[in-house]
């Protein structure tokens, strides 16, 4: 899992399935599925989430996220 922000300058990048890999629109960068950049000017990878389980089989927690409402 990874966040959905470019690591050049923190715009949401979208996941282009055609290509199978995501594009920040701001600066063109791209990454690979796995995160990776494949194409600049973005110098670092996708940041990647941590996450765990929750209580319920259709609920994730993912580290460092909060949600109003979710303990």
């Amino acid at each position: 899992m990874f966040a959905v922000n470019c690591s050049q300058l923190g715009c949401s990048v979208q996941f282009n399935a055609s290509a199978r890999r995501f594009d920040c629109p701001c600066h063109g960068s791209r990454f690979s599925i796995g995160g990776q950049v494949v194409h600049g000017p973005a110098v670092y990878p996708l940041s990647h989430l941590t996450w765990q389980q929750g209580a319920n089989p259709d609920e994730i927690l993912v580290a460092g996220l909060s949600l109003p409402g979710v303990g």
